[in-house]
């Protein structure tokens, strides 16, 4: 019931067209504290978004976070929020472009949508069926068993991060830079390959750098690419 619940959720978020899920954006003010940030970012996301010709009709549009933590999320309707920390952290426009990136690819295979479904459907079913207010062992099992969708929609969005960034800038080198910064700051055990959210850092830069060579290979037989020129960007 679990699998087929979550199924149905999902499938019905990944249909939500695109001028519903817009007018589920949140109305947010886009203020950065740090200098040149909201150039630095705007451009950058300007960048990428002229290189998918194919990005979904939403509302994109990026929004600071006031957070300690080097952080960067989607929200409903094109939404990605970056926290000042990351801003901070993350020194290159490509290590940068690879994290914006990162959350269009979010947007792009409307993981949001499929969450928000799956989410909205699970937990209906579960409070009619169990009545319960708190966290009872179903629930916590079905939080358990969403783990491994959420990990592998980080694994889509990681390749289609990398992909975009390569088409755009002619080049994977430095796009890591976040990555490699939480490998160092942060030291994984082996129980969250189990229970974490995301897969382990150290296996997601793995994975990418296999991809980069290729990306790399096919590179170097067509040369660098150009972004698109575009008279008319998405706004």
């Amino acid at each position: 019931v679990y699998v087929l619940l979550g199924w149905a959720g999902s499938f019905l978020g990944a249909r939500i067209p695109d001028a519903w899920e817009r007018r589920l954006a949140m109305p947010v003010e886009t203020v950065f504290e740090a200098g040149d940030a909201g150039p630095r970012v705007e451009t950058t996301l300007a960048k990428l978004m002229q290189g998918d010709p194919t990005l979904r009709e939403l509302e994109y549009r990026i929004f600071s976070v006031e957070m300690d933590m080097a952080n960067a999320f989607a929200v409903p309707g094109g939404g990605v929020g970056v926290t000042e920390a990351l801003l901070h952290d993350v020194k290159t426009e490509i290590g940068l472009a690879f994290v914006l990136a990162h959350e269009l690819g979010h947007h792009q295979h409307r993981d949001i949508t499929k969450r928000l479904g799956r989410g909205l459907l699970l937990g209906l079913v579960s409070s009619m069926v169990f009545n319960q207010g708190g966290i009872d062992p179903v629930q916590a099992a079905m939080q358990v068993g969403e783990t491994g969708y959420s990990r592998e929609q980080e694994r889509e969005a990681d390749r289609y991060a990398l992909e975009l960034v390569s088409r755009v800038y002619g080049t994977t080198e430095g796009a890591l830079e976040f990555f490699e910064l939480l490998q160092q700051e942060h030291t994984e055990n082996f129980l969250q390959s189990f229970l974490g959210t995301h897969p382990l850092t150290g296996d997601r830069i793995a994975d990418l750098k296999v991809l980069a060579e290729a990306l790399g290979q096919t590179q170097g037989e067509r040369g660098a690419i150009d972004p698109p020129n575009d008279p008319h960007p998405r706004q």
